[in-house]
């Protein structure tokens, strides 16, 4: 019995840090008709997305990262914002 109280116990803690993380971490979305491909930069890694028109995305770069635009536009963000794509730029939402 101890035993499953234990992992019962761990679970929680893990899913507790896996929502306080994503909820830390960069929000972006789509407010343009058109698709946009975007890089994600973080930690010395990058990834090409492509973003749907009305898409959000959740979870991103939890450290901070740099988001370009196929345009090239380029923005540094600490990991935190809530982003937007509109009219071909990124900003943050207030």
């Amino acid at each position: 019995m101890k035993c499953t109280i234990h992992t019962l116990l761990a679970a929680g803690a893990v899913t507790v840090l896996m929502t306080a993380t994503q909820a830390s971490a960069l929000t972006l979305t789509n407010r343009d008709a058109s698709m946009y491909n975007v890089s994600v930069t973080e930690n010395d890694k990058t990834a090409s997305i492509q973003v749907e028109p009305a898409q959000t995305l959740e979870g991103l770069c939890a450290e901070g990262c740099t988001i370009a635009l196929e345009n090239g536009a380029t923005h540094e963000f600490d990991g935190s914002e809530s982003v937007v794509i509109e009219n071909g730029q990124i900003s943050i939402t207030e």
